[in-house]
């Protein structure tokens, strides 16, 4: 099964290389007749269930606070812990807690894609460096329980912390320096008792490495359900449908995106800007301007003034999906990943003026 995986991820960073985007194909299409329209079932949240964070403005203390207040348990799964800056002081804090009887879990991608460096001439290629390393070797030399990602999913790209079986952070970014310091990021902390009960179910599935099937209306949960609820937001939107994504390739999202534009929805779509490949010329932005533009999406900008790794979807101001799935097949049909729809009003205008800054900086 392993072999399979590493197989699967070899074919796959082979094919994006130059793109830095997972691309799959053979996923059923969904209609875009408009038939399923304004379906899309989330539970409200009580007030003050959900409250939300904004990166870099943030930094990384409300993290740091989070683990330190933990009393039995800190279960994380999670793409990209580094080693060193902020991310030193979070790794340190968990071993702490680790080593004062606290439950620290933690599930770490075993393989993350790291953009290869075309060798000089006259060089060997190199193999890509493991950038858990460091942060998975301290940890385990503490005595933390640490298990490498499953290989049922191609990627564990989720980002999710539970802070004694009470808080979920539902979050869009890695434990990196560039998260915390440099990026666009939401990070929702979650305390609705059903969302916080089937996470912690999701973790535990995870961690046996046995299949799950998601129940919960307001998760969005890949490689289950994410496709169909991301789509069902996209298609509740009657007049504005804002989009805040790193990547963007999957053909069914873009032309139900585009079904909302021809039926006379503000569509606008704000992506992260990739310089084209030096050597090869290849340029990513091009390619998905060429898709949105193809589906009738004109107002598309790549964001310079931040680094736009934020996954954020607005229908109409009043519902809001964040979480770490980006809008490619991969992300959405092959991952683990995790979101969440969010209908709580103050947090969608925040995430709504947030990105409309983003825009305007553009």
């Amino acid at each position: 099964m392993m072999q399979i995986r590493r197989s699967i991820k070899h074919l796959l960073v082979t094919a994006v290389a130059s793109m830095s985007l997972l691309v799959g194909c053979g996923v059923p299409m969904l209609s875009v007749d408009g038939s399923d329209q304004g379906k899309l079932s989330a539970k409200a949240h009580k007030p003050g269930e959900l409250s939300l964070y904004v990166m870099p403005e943030a930094g990384h203390q409300p993290i740091l606070d989070a683990i330190n207040s933990a009393k039995k348990s800190i279960w994380l799964e999670m793409y990209l812990l580094t080693y060193s800056g902020v991310t030193k002081e979070i790794t340190d804090a968990l071993i702490a807690k680790s080593k004062a009887g606290v439950d620290v879990r933690i599930i770490l991608e075993n393989q993350p894609f790291v953009m290869p460096v075309p060798p000089k001439p006259g060089e060997l290629p190199k193999p890509p460096i493991n950038v858990n390393r460091a942060a998975l070797e301290v940890l385990t030399a503490n005595g933390v329980r640490v298990k490498r990602s499953s290989p049922q999913f191609v990627f564990t790209h989720q980002k999710s912390m539970i802070i004694d079986g009470q808080s979920a952070w539902i979050m869009t970014m890695n434990f990196s320096a560039a998260a915390f310091q440099k990026n666009r990021e939401y990070l929702v902390v979650d305390t609705s008792p059903s969302d916080v009960k089937e996470l912690k179910e999701i973790f535990m599935a995870d961690w046996d490495e046995r299949p799950i099937v998601p129940k919960d209306e307001d998760l969005v949960v890949s490689p289950t359900n994410s496709k169909d609820r991301i789509i069902k937001l996209i298609d509740s939107a009657k007049k504005d449908l804002t989009v805040q994504v790193e990547f963007l390739d999957d053909p069914d999202v873009v032309a139900h995106m585009g079904a909302r534009k021809k039926a006379g929805a503000n569509v606008t779509v704000q992506l992260s800007y990739h310089a084209p490949d030096k050597q090869t010329g290849y340029d990513g932005n091009a390619k998905q301007l060429k898709q949105l533009n193809d589906a009738g999406i004109t107002d598309v900008k790549f964001i310079k003034t931040v680094g736009l790794h934020a996954k954020l979807i607005i229908a109409d101001g009043a519902k809001a999906y964040i979480g770490s799935e980006n809008l490619t097949t991969n992300s959405l049909t092959r991952n683990r990943e995790m979101g969440i729809i969010i209908d709580d009003k103050g947090i969608v205008a925040k995430l709504a003026q947030v990105a409309g800054k983003d825009w305007a900086a553009n």
